[in-house]
């Protein structure tokens, strides 16, 4: 067979490519037309490509071994019991209810990340429910990804995550409701198995499938419809009579679809007898209406895919291009708030050495005053070199309490004392005046006292 007959097998959905912003399957009807026959998962796909003129035949996957119809029709979902199946379950008083998706942990088609959303938001509103998660990803980051977010939300009671299963009946058996999240499909098996069990499946829509196309024993919600599609599974879970009726249909469903339909082993068998039959190789009649309005719709789809490619484009440009002015805006406004910081240092620089001229001539003043009321050798002189050694300890003492402000630098007590000492000095006439020109001791008593009055003032208001 393999020496006299070309056949293709395509198991994809020929527009999916569409989700990438791509149109590239245009081609495909070209290429399969070098083939004696093509073979598709759905009655639609047949149709497309019969209507360019392709040899196609519909051949549904194969069900698996397990599947037996009459046995599963005894079946009553709603008392299994699911303790003896999967012993790392949580406990809890009450009957839990499960909640089961089955796939390859993959987020452009199967959208396992929104599956997640759905589970924590039906954990929200019922508290009594178990969510299991059943497949893997291509790279460990993405179960990584399922056990953080498991983690990070605290819903280790809630979710579970299962792995890899060679045995998914195992958690269908038990399952309440199935959830699927795909964006496309051609032939789930993960369906198959659901109704097959006798559970009731919410998913996206996608009225093209084979298995939905009797639309029983399934609700479905627009694509990506997070919330929409939590809020159907918690009113199914709280609504038995609903849910068992569901159950029933989806029993129904696949034992039509069953009989309805021919197996895989009886479609590949007709193929086969149908291209050993020579009339069978003459090519179809191309349906060119059909053509002409597929190629118009798809040129509008690439229009539509080019423009908002550059409307992206100039948007990425327009936001890299502020981007770079904020980013020149905030390095010009360091660069002045650095050149402010400069200028104030300077500035307090200047005004420190201002201030030290000014403390230093006042010094000058109030130094000169006490030596010549009280000269060298004196004892007037050694009782006042004491005092002010006892006032400067008292002062350096309450200057230090007061660290954050700086009144223990020059600017502080200091300043204070020699202000009080330079209007000792200038007190009498109002302007700088001369101890020489004091001719009697009363005077020069006088004088001492007052600056001594002043001094005390000075030191009591430094301390305290």
């Amino acid at each position: 067979l393999c020496e006299r007959y070309f056949v293709l097998c395509r198991h994809e959905n020929t527009t999916q490519s569409l989700v990438q912003n791509c149109t590239f399957f245009t081609q495909f009807a070209s290429t399969y037309k070098l083939a004696d026959s093509l073979v598709v998962l759905s009655s639609m796909e047949r149709a497309y490509y019969r209507s360019y003129g392709v040899q196609t035949s519909y051949i549904p996957n194969p069900f698996p071994l397990s599947v037996n119809i009459e046995e599963s029709l005894l079946r009553n979902s709603f008392e299994r019991n699911s303790e003896s199946l999967i012993s790392h379950r949580p406990e809890k008083k009450s009957k839990p209810r499960h909640l089961v998706w089955i796939a390859r942990l993959e987020n452009n088609q199967k959208n396992y990340k929104e599956a997640l959303e759905i589970f924590q938001l039906v954990s929200m509103t019922e508290k009594n429910v178990v969510c299991h998660i059943v497949g893997k990803g291509e790279t460990n980051a993405d179960a990584e990804y399922v056990r953080n977010f498991i983690k990070s939300n605290t819903l280790q009671d809630n979710i579970i995550y299962e792995g890899f299963s060679l045995e998914p009946e195992q958690f269908l058996e038990i399952a309440d409701i199935h959830v699927m999240t795909s964006t496309y499909e051609c032939f789930p098996m993960s369906l198959v198995e659901a109704k097959t069990n006798a559970v009731p499946t919410v998913l996206y829509e996608m009225p093209y499938l084979e298995l939905l196309k009797d639309r029983k024993g399934y609700i479905s919600v627009p694509r990506h419809d997070v919330a929409g599609a939590s809020k159907v599974i918690w009113e199914l879970l709280r609504d038995d009579e609903r849910r068992k009726q569901l159950a029933l249909d989806a029993k129904s469903s696949i034992k039509d679809f069953m009989v309805s339909n021919p197996s895989h082993i009886e479609g590949w068998l007709k193929l086969i007898h149908s291209l050993e039959n020579s009339d069978s190789r003459q090519s179809l009649p191309v349906n060119q209406d059909f053509v002409d309005f597929v190629s118009s719709t798809i040129s509008y789809c690439q229009e539509g895919i080019n423009r908002h490619r550059e409307e992206y484009q100039n948007l990425s440009k327009q936001y890299q291009e502020e981007n770079n002015r904020l980013n020149a805006e905030i390095k010009s406004h360091q660069e002045e708030l650095l050149y402010h910081r400069e200028r104030i240092e300077q500035l307090n620089l200047l005004r420190k050495s201002e201030y030290d001229a000014r403390m230093i001539e006042r010094y000058a003043v109030c130094r000169d005053f006490v030596v010549q009321l009280c000269p060298l050798g004196t004892k007037r002189y050694v009782l006042i070199k004491k005092i002010a050694k006892l006032i400067y300890g008292f002062i350096k003492r309450g200057c230090r309490g007061e660290s954050n402000r700086r009144s223990c630098d020059i600017g502080g007590g200091g300043k204070l004392l020699i202000d009080l000492f330079d209007k000792a000095a200038i007190s009498f006439s109002g302007q700088r005046f001369n101890v020489d020109c004091l001719t009697n001791d009363k005077e020069r008593e006088t004088i001492a006292e007052e600056v001594w009055i002043r001094f005390i003032r000075c030191s009591w208001l430094c301390g305290t």
